[in-house]
């Protein structure tokens, strides 16, 4: 698989937060794991180039009083990069939940699953998420 990418796909990659060394893996299909900007302390993300599909994940976030804006610009990012790249779903996900209140309202519409712990996050073992996939 090439590791080539055009310039508004990088641009997209970068705009979510990759940086520069990580964009050919991620062009690759490898997961990769970076931090994500919030409001408040940098949030640690995981996002993958599957088939058709981009998986876009926040695997731990702290960001009080700006979550919600924080949510919306991860979405409206990954959303960026899948359309970048012309792939035709977004799986968005988030793993270990600690607010209660996010996570009644994601459990209503996000569905249980698992996915395998990169080795950068330093567990070889599966993270719980909680998933749901979306057309681009």
């Amino acid at each position: 698989m090439s590791n080539q990418c055009t310039a508004p796909q990088r641009a997209a990659l970068l705009e979510l937060a990759l940086r520069e060394e990580d964009v050919a893996a991620f062009v690759e299909g490898i997961m990769v794991v970076y931090y994500l900007p919030t409001e408040s302390e940098p949030a640690v993300a995981v996002v993958q180039k599957s088939g058709a599909r981009l998986r876009s994940g926040i695997v731990a976030i702290k960001d009080p009083g700006g979550g919600i804006k924080t949510l919306a610009r991860f979405r409206g990012r990954s959303r960026a990069v899948a359309k970048a790249f012309q792939l035709r779903e977004l799986e968005l996900f988030g793993a270990a939940i600690i607010n209660d209140r996010l996570e009644l309202i994601l459990a209503r519409r996000f569905t249980p699953a698992q996915i395998l712990c990169p080795d950068e996050l330093g567990d070889a073992g599966y993270l719980d998420i909680l998933t749901k996939v979306f057309e681009v």
